[in-house]
């Protein structure tokens, strides 16, 4: 009886060494694998614009201008005039 506990907690202790080790290579991985990018990766965005009809912001190079109003698609542009 005995040597089947000693048996349980080496095979234990060997499952919860794989999983260190895999949880340790999965967290180096990801790190490397984020120091890599380039800092300018991320897109640069417009000022955000607030549609005049609706209220959903967007970026300013996207908006429809009117004047100093500004939209976000061609209906809302229309609706607003009517």
């Amino acid at each position: 009886m005995n040597a089947i506990r000693v048996l349980l907690l080496i095979l234990l202790g060997w499952i919860l060494w794989r999983l260190s080790q895999r949880w340790y290579y999965d967290r180096k991985v990801t790190k490397e694998n984020n120091t890599h990018l380039p800092p300018s990766s991320t897109p640069k965005h417009d000022e955000m614009v607030r549609c005049d009809y609706c209220g959903l912001y967007l970026p300013l190079n996207e908006a429809i201008h009117s004047g100093e109003d500004r939209y976000c698609c061609e209906a809302h542009q229309h609706a607003a005039r009517t």
